[in-house]
């Protein structure tokens, strides 16, 4: 096909050219013979044709360069979401550190604060014990007894427990 074409363009151009070269030269054209296959050839139908596929190129060319740029812009928004979301992530994940900091810290505040109570608690304890302790030995001294509305058991009181002989209860106990 465009071998065809190519010779038909070849054709009109050998025309063209030998007409300009006659009328440079002041030469008239040569009359050409009248060909029966000549006289229907229409010249200008290769220009139409060349010209038609010239536009269905440029037409091409431009919806190809506009796919390019549109492919970069598609390009380059997808490089900035993705920084942006990089970004998001940093921060995210470091307000994530600051809350476990911040967590943390609450944390270790709370257990600080426990255990003084608890410290408190049993320094009172304490003190409250060593200051019955302090007025049964002044009792103590005072009657030489100890005081037995201030014990409160439940069961028999360590004097009253009178240990037998016979021990091979004791043993089987420990034995088994």
């Amino acid at each position: 096909m465009f071998g065809t074409l190519k010779s038909k363009f070849q054709t009109v151009q050998d025309g063209i050219s030998a007409s300009f070269k006659g009328l440079t030269l002041g030469e008239s054209p040569k009359p050409k013979k009248p060909n029966a296959g000549t006289d229907r050839v229409n010249y200008n139908a290769g220009a139409d044709v060349l010209h038609h596929y010239q536009l269905q190129w440029n037409e091409l060319h431009e919806l190809a360069e506009e796919n390019s740029i549109k492919a970069h812009e598609l390009q380059s928004k997808q490089l900035d979401h993705r920084f942006q979301l990089a970004l998001y992530k940093e921060k995210k994940l470091s307000e994530l550190d600051n809350y476990r900091v911040a967590l943390a810290s609450e944390h270790s505040e709370r257990v600080l604060w426990k255990e003084l109570r608890q410290q408190k608690m049993l320094k009172e304890r304490q003190d409250t014990f060593d200051e019955v302790f302090r007025g049964e030995i002044e009792n103590y001294k005072a009657t030489g007894v100890v005081p037995r509305g201030a014990t409160s058991q439940q069961g028999p009181a360590l004097e009253e427990i009178v240990l037998e002989d016979d021990s091979t209860d004791f043993d089987e106990f420990l034995q088994s």
